[in-house]
C-alpha cells in the first residue's frame, strides 16, 4: 500500500506546488511511488490558469509517463480516489514539448498490467 501524499517534512501536498515538481525533477533518477503520488496530488483544475505550473508540470508528468510508465499508472490506478484524476488524464490529451514519442509511450502503456478501463483512458487521451 503507497503512503498518503506528504510534502517533505510532513506537510501536505498541496495544489499546483511547484516545490513538489521541483523536488521530482531532481529526483527523476530516484523515484517512488510517493514520489509520484505527491507529484499527481499537485493536478488540479484550478492550475490552469498558473501557466509557468501548467507547463512544467505536463512536461513532467510526460516524462514521468515515459521513464516510469509502470510507476506512474499503477499510482493513478491505486490512488485515483485521493488524486484528481480528472485533471491528470485531461493533461495527457496534449503534450506541451513534443519531447515524448507518442506512439511508444502508447505500447508501454498496453503492456501495464492495469484495469481495463484505466488503460483504455490513458490511451484514449494519449491519441
Amino acid at each position: 500500500m503507497l503512503l498518503a501524499p506528504q510534502a517533505m517534512r510532513g506537510q501536505e501536498v498541496k495544489k499546483c506546488d511547484s516545490i513538489i515538481l521541483k523536488t521530482t525533477s531532481d529526483s527523476l533518477d530516484q523515484l517512488s511511488p510517493t514520489l509520484v503520488l505527491n507529484f499527481l496530488s499537485t493536478f488540479n483544475q484550478s492550475c490552469v490558469n498558473n501557466a509557468e505550473f501548467s507547463e512544467w508540470s505536463n512536461e513532467l508528468l510526460f516524462t514521468l509517463l515515459n521513464q516510469n510508465t509502470e510507476m506512474v499508472l499503477l499510482v493513478i490506478q491505486e490512488k485515483g480516489k485521493d488524486i484528481d484524476k480528472k485533471s491528470i488524464l485531461k493533461e495527457m490529451e496534449s503534450q506541451t514539448l513534443d519531447k515524448v514519442d507518442i506512439p511508444k509511450l502508447i505500447e508501454k502503456v498496453k503492456k501495464v498490467k492495469l484495469s481495463k478501463e484505466l488503460k483504455d483512458e490513458v490511451i484514449s487521451r494519449l491519441n
